[in-house]
């Protein structure tokens, strides 16, 4: 009979098994990876209307609830069409190793997410949500 076995036997309830440290870690990790994930998907929808209302009268197009809406709608497929495009990621990590294509698409989310947030022009700003 093992500890668990004893200790169900005895008590009526199994003993809750603790996680590892690098257990631990993993869940947290995993978890903030979630949690940004939402946030970088969350946080565009509440800043279109400002961002847009920046960026159309630099690329010549007039501010309007229709532009603003058109526009907004187009960088969202955008965003889509980059994140549909990480299959690309699968050839990488079978080529070169799971952890350095992690760790190369982290990166690349990293660099390119804060670029977005430096963009001057609607094209910059789509390019690097893409990206």
């Amino acid at each position: 009979m093992t500890i668990d076995e004893q200790s169900t036997a005895t008590t009526g309830t199994p003993t809750p098994t603790r996680l590892t440290g690098p257990q631990r870690h993993a869940f947290w990790g995993s978890f903030g990876g979630w949690a940004m994930d939402g946030f970088s998907w969350t946080i565009p929808g509440l800043v279109l209307a400002p961002a847009l209302t920046a960026l159309l009268p630099v690329s010549d197009i007039p501010v309007t609830p229709d532009n603003i809406g058109w526009h907004g709608q187009v960088s969202a497929a955008v965003f889509l069409l980059g994140w549909g495009c990480a299959f690309i990621w699968g050839p990488i990590a079978d080529r070169f190793g799971r952890k350095p294509a992690m760790m190369a698409s982290i990166l690349m989310y990293g660099v390119f997410t804060a670029l977005a947030g430096t963009a001057t022009h609607l094209w910059e700003w789509n390019t690097f949500r893409f990206l």
